[in-house]
This record gives C-alpha cells, sequence and structure tokens, in this order.
C-alpha cells in the first residue's frame, strides 16, 4: 500500500489532534480518506467478531439492531444491467453469508449515526461527518 505524505495525513487534523485520538480511542480507529475522486471521507472504523448465524443474531440484538428480511419475491439487481439511482436504492442488500438477512446499513445506535454491515467474521461500523453531517 501506498504511504500518503504527512501534508495529506494531517492536512484535515493535526498531528496532536489524532494523537490524542490514539490515546482515547479503546475500540474505534481513525482511517484517513484515501482521497481523489472516490469522494470518500475521514472516519472512524470498528468490528465485533461473530463466529456464526446464532452469534451474529444475539450481539445484533444487544446493539438493538434488527436486520430486515429478505424473501423471494423481493426485487433484487441483475448483474450488469444498468439501473437508476432511485431504482437502486430500492433494492434489498444481502449478507453474504445469510442471504436471507439485509445488510443494516446507515443506522443509528445510541443517538449516533453509524453505517452497519455484516461481513464474513465481523459486524462492521463505520462513522463519519459527525462535523457537517455529510456521511460520504
Amino acid at each position: 500500500m501506498e504511504k500518503r505524505p504527512d501534508w495529506y495525513m494531517f492536512e484535515r487534523h493535526s498531528k496532536e489532534t489524532i494523537a490524542s485520538w490514539v490515546r482515547r480511542l479503546h475500540h474505534f480507529y481513525f482511517v484517513r480518506a484515501w482521497g481523489g475522486h472516490a469522494n470518500d471521507g475521514d472516519e472512524f472504523q470498528a468490528g465485533i467478531v461473530s463466529n456464526n448465524r446464532r452469534d451474529l443474531e444475539d450481539k445484533l440484538s444487544q446493539l438493538g439492531i434488527v436486520p430486515g428480511v429478505i424473501s423471494k419475491n423481493d426485487a433484487q439487481p441483475v448483474l450488469g444491467k444498468a439501473y437508476a439511482a432511485s431504482e437502486f436504492e430500492t433494492f434489498k442488500i444481502a449478507v453474504r453469508q445469510f442471504p436471507e438477512l439485509e445488510q443494516p446499513g446507515h443506522i443509528t445506535i445510541a443517538g449516533q449515526h453509524v453505517y452497519v454491515s455484516i461481513g464474513s467474521t465481523a459486524i462492521n461500523f463505520s462513522v463519519s461527518g459527525t462535523a457537517d453531517n455529510n456521511s460520504y
């Protein structure tokens, strides 16, 4: 992976600010946006390991997250087919390991807006845009 120069790494947050986050953060870590044309932003990330379906559902329940259900009647995007953004937003995104479960996506936990995705071995959390209310 390419190392980013100091001027880029500390463009928005000083070395002192980031060092203070390192000392204070216990569960999340800071990820500087890659930048360029990706429309990405700085974010804080964390994850909770899940070992199997029961463990996943138990941990989601403890967090107050109830994943949606995807039925056979729910339309799914067709690979290679173009969709208007408004049409694409109607599709439910499945959890790869459990295709009948819908990815949580943007939700609120304890009053904080957070993006939650379920990966193969963890529940992943991403927090960004708290300063300007822009998650991207």
